[in-house]
């Protein structure tokens, strides 16, 4: 087993693996680049241990594109400046916290295979999701259903709106709508 770990102002990373990992940084001017990818072509017999840890600044704009292969995943985006998510899961089940208070409009799209999405979603900001492909099941609470929309009360009220679009093979899908008041 091994553990590495990059430290910035702007992101801290510690990975703990049984397998092998390979990460770059690119720079170009503004814009950052950060790839962290775990070589698929290894072989590993008997448990497997990858637990990522990234902690973003709450302080700069970030889109994320994460492939997912099978296993668990907890993406705690909460308060993060996040512009847009795209988010691929193969099989197995992730939990997104997208609550918290957002300055700025969310594009997220998740493509599901097998398993299970839960996603929570904020009360105070406006929130439409467009579900569709063969999912299995919806389950929504707090939300507004009309064909395969689902909007919060917030909805077009806001300045900020998160827009999600999911679609997904034979996944259970869960939408909360948070009933926390966002922390300031």
């Amino acid at each position: 087993m091994g553990a590495r770990r990059i430290c910035s102002r702007l992101i801290l990373i510690t990975v703990i693996h049984t397998t092998s990992l390979a990460w770059s940084i690119a720079l170009r001017t503004a814009v950052g680049q950060l790839s962290v990818s775990q070589d698929s072509r290894s072989v590993h017999i008997g448990r497997s241990e990858n637990d990522w840890s990234l902690h973003f600044s709450k302080d700069l704009p970030l889109e994320l594109k994460i492939d997912m292969g099978a296993g668990q995943g907890n993406l705690h985006l909460r308060d993060i400046p996040l512009t847009r998510l795209d988010l691929n899961i193969g099989a197995g089940q992730v939990d997104v916290d997208l609550t918290g208070d957002r300055k700025t409009d969310l594009t997220a799209d998740i493509e599901g295979g097998v398993g299970q999405a839960n996603i929570r979603l904020p009360k105070n900001v406006g929130v439409i999701v467009h579900a569709s492909g063969g999912i299995g099941s919806i389950e929504s609470h707090g939300l507004k259903h009309e064909g395969d929309t689902y909007t919060n009360d917030a909805y077009g009220k806001t300045p900020a709106t998160i827009r999600l679009k999911v679609e997904g093979g034979s996944a259970r899908l869960c939408l909360a709508r948070n009933s926390r008041t966002p922390a300031s």
